[in-house]
């Protein structure tokens, strides 16, 4: 399981209310995945439930170049929750469903080396 946490420079995004609603979030630049991943469909699901419709600022490939893009005070952005010192979390007044996280394998498929040492990282 893992919770998506939008996060922002605290230099640059403070949100006037503590915890945020996602309306107010819609006011800044958001920043997310590619609307071809599935963490995009699932923000704009979320946001449809509460009658937002959510238009990102920017869209990328990367959780990495969003946080990056955060970092520099360009938007606000949606990543997975892990520590970061750099970024400071948004709390929101009803925070984001968790979700989880699965590996499929296909039994009669023999795997390579590099995929059998990444199913090790998860047993």
């Amino acid at each position: 399981d893992f919770r998506d946490i939008f996060v922002g420079n605290p230099d640059c995004f403070s949100p006037e209310e503590i915890p945020c609603e996602l309306k107010t979030l819609l006011k800044q630049p958001i920043l997310m995945l590619s609307s071809k991943s599935t963490t995009s469909e699932y923000l704009h699901r979320m946001f449809a439930t509460h009658g937002l419709n959510l238009l990102p600022e920017v869209e990328l490939n990367s959780n990495d170049l969003l946080m990056d893009l955060a970092r520099i005070g360009l938007g606000i952005a949606c990543i997975p929750d892990y520590p970061d010192d750099s970024l400071k979390p948004i709390p929101l007044a009803d925070p984001l469903p968790p979700r989880q996280l699965v590996l499929v394998q296909h039994d009669s498929l023999p795997l390579s080396q590099a995929a059998e040492r990444f199913l090790d990282m998860f047993s």
